[in-house]
C-alpha cells in the first residue's frame, strides 16, 4: 500500500468524522515519522506492512471516539509538546489564554512573593 492510498483508507474509514482527512494526515505523519512535505512528495512510496497495521489499529480507535492525542501521546500547549495518555487531561487552547492572562497578571504584582494561585483541573 502507498502513503497516498493509506491516507485515504483513514479518511475513508472515519466515517463518523468531519475532519476525516486531517486526522488521516496526522496519523500517517505520527507512524512515519514525517512532515506534511513528505507526504506530499512522497506519497507513492510504499508503506511497510506492519506501519500499515498500526495505523489501522488507530483509524478504529479514532472512529470509536479516543481523542488523537491519547493515540499520538502528544499535545501541544503554549508552544510546548507534553506527552498525554489516558491518564491525563488534554490541554485545550482556552486554558492557554487563562495561563496567560494569570501570568500577566502575576508580573504585575508589585508583591511578587506573595502571589498564591490554585488549579483546580
Amino acid at each position: 500500500m502507498k502513503i497516498k492510498e493509506m491516507i485515504e483508507y483513514g479518511k475513508n474509514n472515519l466515517i463518523k468524522r468531519e475532519d476525516a482527512y486531517i486526522l488521516s494526515k496526522m496519523l500517517a505523519k505520527h507512524f512515519l515519522k514525517v512532515d506534511d512535505t513528505y507526504l506530499i512528495a512522497n506519497g507513492d512510496e510504499e508503506v511497510k506492512p506492519f506501519i500499515f497495521d498500526f495505523f489501522q489499529s488507530a483509524i478504529q480507535l479514532l472512529d470509536n471516539g479516543m481523542p488523537i492525542q491519547y493515540i499520538t501521546n502528544k499535545q501541544e500547549f503554549m508552544g510546548l509538546d507534553f506527552y498525554v495518555d489516558e491518564n491525563v487531561l488534554i490541554p485545550q487552547p482556552d486554558t492557554e489564554v487563562l495561563v496567560e492572562n494569570v501570568l500577566d497578571l502575576c508580573s504585575k504584582n508589585k508583591k511578587k512573593n506573595e502571589v498564591k494561585i490554585l488549579d483546580l483541573c
